[in-house]
């Protein structure tokens, strides 16, 4: 099983990455890690910063690491808590950068390898908040339920050539992501 996962370096995509260091593993993030290169000594790094529009440049770099690739974890991810009023048009695009379109741009670009493998898999880190509204999560909330609406897509159209396409949409996790919220926001998640 061969395993690319997003946003590796921390929070969740750490956790899975740990979970799976047995496996072949792609780890993606924005920026060189000298501690992740030690604790994965056998895994392959692919460095793709997804907020710039041509991250997929950077990606298609890495193709020959891409040959029986099974499974694709998207969690890279940007989270944003602010009431709409105050959000600036560059956070938006931030968060629709690096939550939909590059999940979306990459999973289009990998399907041609996914698809020939027997079973092959695309797992999308969504959120609860895609699901419940919450003040100051429009922005983060919209990104994630775009998202699961491409995920209904996809698995309709792949599901009948072996490729599973599915998301988690997890609660509060404690993270890095997370630490920034008060307790009354923790406690409302």
């Amino acid at each position: 099983m061969k395993i690319l996962i997003t946003g590796a370096n921390r929070g969740i995509g750490l956790e899975i990455a740990r979970f799976y260091k047995d496996k072949t593993l792609l780890l993606h993030m924005r920026q060189p890690s000298l501690e992740m290169e030690k604790e994965f000594p056998n895994a392959i790094f692919l460095y793709a910063d997804f907020l710039q529009p041509s991250f997929l440049e950077d990606i298609k770099q890495y193709e020959e690491c891409f040959k029986n690739l099974t499974c694709v974890i998207h969690n890279a991810g940007i989270s944003l808590n602010k009431l709409a009023i105050s959000t600036r048009p560059e956070e938006v695009d931030q968060v629709l950068h690096v939550n939909l379109r590059a999940p979306i741009i990459l999973s289009n670009y990998l399907l041609k390898f996914l698809l020939k493998e027997p079973e092959s898999q695309i797992i999308f880190i969504a959120s609860v908040l895609a699901h419940k509204g919450i003040s100051g999560s429009s922005v983060y909330g919209a990104s994630k339920g775009a998202l699961l609406s491409y995920v209904k897509h996809l698995a309709k159209e792949y599901g009948s050539k072996n490729l599973r396409v599915n998301s988690i949409s997890p609660g509060y996790i404690d993270t890095e992501m997370t630490a920034s919220l008060s307790p009354e926001k923790i406690e409302e998640y």
